[in-house]
């Protein structure tokens, strides 16, 4: 993960964009602005930034899979020759690009980048610490003479299938093994890579294709992480922990593969100091709910003693396939396509921006195979018995699991991660604090 800003004024943001990119950190001056860049290398051969040519200079952040070379320099060709069709490629970035009088910045068009903006005395454009958070697939354009501030409406729209009828077959597998395999591009010095993982179906499944896919060598590193709760009072006994672990001995009963689960045990005391550091990065998400989440991602990525900074996540396979429980009560109130187009359009600004940064501060990076946009069209196309039937959820990715040897978590009922590492409502008397409710 990269950290990327502009800015026309003052900030104190710079040691928290270089946190996001530890391997270089660069600067670009000029009108009484400032661009800057600290850059987590990824892809070779790595590049420093931002990339200057002439008056045109990039800040980016992000993955396009499929290039050759670094992707960085392929955007920014790509962007020379039209802005507007390059943030329109298939890819997971958000970045900044000056182009004379022109500052033009964005999002992908699904958000798997964090980036925001504030217009308050002049333009501020950050990973973090800004005031608005992007909409994804929105392009945004400011002139630095004329402070004239503009936006194009480049998103997509998703539309659920209302047909019913599934017939089970093999397409979801290929086209997730596909996403999966396209995301394990990293650094040759590197072999291996981490799976933020509570031991549930998603999750499981992204390290069960990791392993068909990974180079034997690579070891896949699964964070599993437990938060001392003195409400429940079983220190890191917590489901997500026994699921965990239940679910590592599937799969290594698989495969001859090396995972190595890292359990992350979270002290309450510690918990308690990280508050007011976690509550500045997810900014601005600010509820209860917000708060217990990000704590769970931010202790996860920093790894406890896993070090590699590529992590995948299962994010987004709720959203796609009916993961909710209520879900179920949509399904047979035949309400469940617009309750998941409902779920789906805005998991950019309520769930992957704060993910993003509550992660990235440790320097590291992570990927979203469920939001491959291969695998979100398939997703979308597949009829809605294929998601619930309205008593069991996610059919079609139980489906996968059990074509991928996974018997037992095939099975696993949904948890809410706050819930399954017990990161929500840590003190006593705190339960009746509600998720909606704004946090100091």
């Amino acid at each position: 993960m990269c950290g990327i800003l502009f800015s026309t004024v003052p900030h104190d943001l710079t040691g928290m964009i270089r946190a996001r990119g530890p391997n270089h950190y660069g600067r670009y001056e000029s009108q009484d602005a400032v661009l800057e860049a600290a850059v987590l290398a990824l892809r070779e051969p790595a590049t420093e930034q931002p990339i200057i040519v002439g008056t045109k200079a990039l800040a980016y952040n992000g993955e396009i899979y499929g290039t050759d070379g670094n992707d960085s320099v392929v955007f920014f060709d790509r962007l020379q020759a039209s802005v507007r069709d390059a943030v329109q490629i298939e890819g997971e970035f958000a970045f900044i690009y000056w182009d004379n009088d022109s500052i033009w910045f964005g999002r992908d068009r699904l958000g798997r980048r964090s980036l925001m903006y504030s217009l308050e005395n002049g333009l501020l454009v950050t990973s973090v610490g800004g005031a608005i958070e992007c909409n994804a697939g929105v392009l945004y354009q400011y002139s630095l003479s004329s402070k004239n501030f503009s936006e194009i409406d480049l998103r997509r729209t998703y539309t659920v299938s209302r047909s019913i009828g599934w017939t089970p077959n093999e397409q979801l597998l290929q086209v997730l093994k596909q996403a999966v395999l396209e995301r394990t591009v990293c650094p040759s010095n590197l072999s291996k890579v981490a799976v933020l993982f509570s031991g549930g179906l998603d999750c499981t499944i992204i390290a069960r294709l990791m392993d068909m896919v990974l180079p034997q060598e690579f070891e896949i590193d699964l964070l599993n992480v437990a938060f001392e709760n003195r409400r429940a009072n079983t220190m890191w006994e917590t489901p997500d922990r026994i699921l965990g672990r239940r679910s590592f001995s599937e799969l290594q009963a698989l495969s001859s593969r090396r995972f190595n689960l890292e359990e992350i045990n979270v002290p309450y005391e510690e918990a308690l100091e990280s508050h007011a550091i976690v509550k500045q990065l997810m900014w601005p998400q600010k509820t209860v709910m917000d708060l217990s989440i990000a704590m769970a991602f931010y202790f996860a990525a920093k790894g406890g003693h896993s070090t590699t900074p590529i992590l995948f996540s299962g994010l987004g396979a709720d959203e796609l396939f009916a993961g909710y429980s209520r879900h179920l009560g949509a399904y047979t109130s035949n309400k469940l396509a617009e309750e998941l187009e409902l779920d789906f359009g805005r998991v950019d600004t309520r769930n992957l921006g704060r993910d993003d940064r509550v992660s990235a501060c440790w320097g590291k990076e992570i990927r979203y195979p469920y939001l491959s946009e291969a695998v979100v069209t398939h997703a979308l196309q597949l009829p809605l018995d294929a998601k619930t039937d309205g008593k069991t959820t996610k059919i079609a990715l139980r489906h996968v699991a059990k074509a991928l040897g996974l018997e037992e978590v095939c099975h696993e009922k949904k948890r809410a991660i706050q819930f399954g590492a017990r990161s929500a409502k840590m003190d006593p008397g705190s339960g009746k604090a509600k998720g909606h409710n704004l946090i100091d």
